[in-house]
């Protein structure tokens, strides 16, 4: 899938490569390609209707891309499994507008990340001090 020498792409955490999305006649995505190694901290910027929400829509399965592959540390994400996106410990903080107001940055993070009963169940227990924060998601 590249041709960067292995050294290089072992420190690749996720990789996106000719991610295409069509929405009838319109081209959303046309062939992006991303790499970020980890630790990387990067941002997204572009007009409205540029097609970031596509791409980080796509990126978390919530969208199958028409064409194109990703990669987390190596590993092929298979397409529309979302599962596989957070098994591999990738969470994604959407827009403020769907933000739980209630809950703190952290919190919001790991709720993209994880089923809601036993978030809700941790966060219960944490709140009253017999528990730290036991997961958090790879930041990248």
């Amino acid at each position: 899938m590249t041709s960067e020498p292995a050294e290089r792409r072992e420190q690749i955490a996720l990789h996106l490569c000719q991610i295409t999305k069509q929405f009838g006649n319109l081209v959303a995505n046309d062939k992006i390609n991303i790499s970020l190694r980890r630790r990387e901290v990067v941002a997204l910027l572009g007009e409205n209707g540029g097609g970031k929400t596509t791409l980080m829509n796509i990126l978390f399965r919530q969208y199958v891309a028409d064409e194109g592959e990703i990669e987390v540390f190596g590993k092929m994400m298979p397409k529309g499994d979302s599962r596989a996106i957070l098994e591999a410990s990738l969470g994604m903080a959407h827009q403020h507008f769907t933000l739980v107001e209630n809950i703190n940055v952290l919190e919001n993070i790991i709720l993209g990340t994880e089923s809601l009963v036993p978030l809700h169940s941790r966060m219960g227990m944490r709140r009253s001090g017999s528990e730290s924060c036991p997961h958090q998601p790879a930041l990248m």
